[in-house]
């Protein structure tokens, strides 16, 4: 039986260093292909070297856009022990386009498939802001994170462009792609 999941606010005074050992990493034997197709692009599986890769967290909530509207953490409890920090979400609301920008969407690797990232976008989803104005969550991932492509797609998100020099070629390892996905929130019925 999993232990029952709570989201709450990020409190950065008492949850930083929980939010820190979360194990943001995961390891692959493949990578998104990208290829261009009438209708713009398409990703296919491929097998790749292993890869194994930490996510980055910069916990001061500074983007290149600017801070975080809100953040969140995701703790499971049995019951019988203080609550464990498991998951944790961070976005900022655009007003000009009116969508939410996910800058972090992690779980513990000892947690995953167990519903908390959902649980996290429907927290998210409940925030009184977006749910006023916002249209769609917006995230951004390299074609090499194939586990967090699974999950985004399972999660409902959808590719929605890609940028071949966001990122820095890296010392040693593959060049990355940008792969950019978006998920409409659920009230949301408009069509583009």
């Amino acid at each position: 039986m999993n232990p029952a999941v709570t989201v709450r606010p990020f409190d950065k005074a008492t949850d930083t260093d929980a939010v820190g050992a979360i194990d943001r990493s995961f390891r692959t034997d493949e990578a998104m292909q990208v290829s261009r197709t009438d209708d713009g692009f398409e990703l296919t599986e491929v097998p790749s070297k292993r890869l194994t890769k930490v996510f980055p967290l910069d916990l001061d909530q500074q983007t290149d856009h600017g801070r975080w509207d809100a953040a969140w953490v995701a703790e499971t409890n049995d019951g019988g022990s203080p609550a464990t920090v498991v998951g944790f979400a961070a976005a900022r609301f655009s007003r000009w386009n009116h969508r939410v920008e996910l800058y972090h969407l992690y779980v513990d690797a000892a947690h995953r498939g167990k519903g908390i990232a959902r649980a996290l976008l429907d927290h998210i989803d409940e925030d009184p802001l977006i749910r006023e104005q916002g249209h769609c969550v917006w995230l951004e991932t390299s074609h090499l994170n194939v586990p967090g492509i699974r999950a985004y797609r399972a999660l409902g998100f959808e590719l929605c462009g890609l940028d071949l020099e966001l990122y820095c070629d890296p010392p040693s390892g593959p060049r990355e792609i940008a792969l950019f996905f978006a998920r409409p929130l659920p009230w949301h019925t408009e069509q583009p």
